[in-house]
């Protein structure tokens, strides 16, 4: 998730929160629990509808004068394997 760049420190804290709530949805799943991670992931903006819902629109990066990306994109190939 590209947005994910612009995350503070306590952007990044309500993520990993949520991941721990997530694993213990996945030991014992509540309704409750389901509703609270629903709840955050559409905060977090995890999936198309969300981030449609919280106006975020991802567009493609403009070549700079020789034809490659900015310095600010990269690869997504650095990241896979990880």
């Amino acid at each position: 998730m590209p947005h994910c760049r612009l995350w503070t420190a306590s952007d990044w804290e309500f993520a990993f929160d949520t991941a721990a709530l997530k694993a213990k949805f996945h030991e014992s799943a509540t309704a409750s629990t389901a509703t609270e991670i629903r709840n955050r992931e559409r905060v977090l903006g995890v999936t198309a509808e969300y981030r449609r819902d919280l106006r975020i629109r991802y567009i493609p990066p403009t070549a700079t004068p020789d034809g490659q990306a900015g310095d600010n994109v990269r690869s997504i190939d650095d990241y896979r394997d990880l």
